[in-house]
């Protein structure tokens, strides 16, 4: 009876860490979603800003902790100009631990701004918002700076 239990008590942790960590899901066909949790190598509630340089989170993954004013001094290895992050952002992920991050079109935190509450991602910032997206595609590759919690 003992080991009856215990294969059914494995049985079923095993299958309970198998869905959380999300077996089975190609982590690059995931659709425009607010609510993604985990995809190309950003987790929620791991304090981080994720973004990629092209749609639904495909590409180098780029990644911050704290407020950023000039992405030209962020290093990027993807191929993009002048190899920093700025102009070169197409989908995004708040993977922080506390609060709202907000990023801007410009430098310094000017021009146009959108925010991102925890766990929330952007796949396709063209795509509605009821999908998941800001439905302003001027927004994609203009990222130039991101702030948490507040606006500046």
């Amino acid at each position: 009876m003992r080991k009856a239990r215990a294969a059914g008590t494995l049985a079923a942790i095993t299958a309970a860490v198998s869905l959380a960590c999300g077996a089975g899901v190609d982590a690059h066909a995931a659709p425009s979603t607010p609510r993604a949790v985990q995809d190309g190598g950003c987790g929620t509630w791991i304090g981080l800003a994720c973004f990629w340089p092209y749609k639904h989170g495909v590409g180098t993954l780029g990644e911050v902790a704290d407020n950023n004013s000039d992405y030209t001094r962020l290093y990027n290895s993807s191929g993009c100009a002048n190899h920093n992050w700025n102009d070169c952002i197409s989908s995004i992920m708040n993977g922080g631990t506390q609060c709202t991050v907000y990023f801007w079109s410009g430098a310094g935190y000017t021009g146009t701004v959108h925010s991102l509450s925890l766990g929330d991602a952007v796949w396709d910032f063209s795509a509605p918002v009821s999908d998941g997206g800001y439905n302003d595609p001027s927004f994609e590759n203009s990222i130039s700076s991101n702030h948490w919690c507040t606006p500046r």
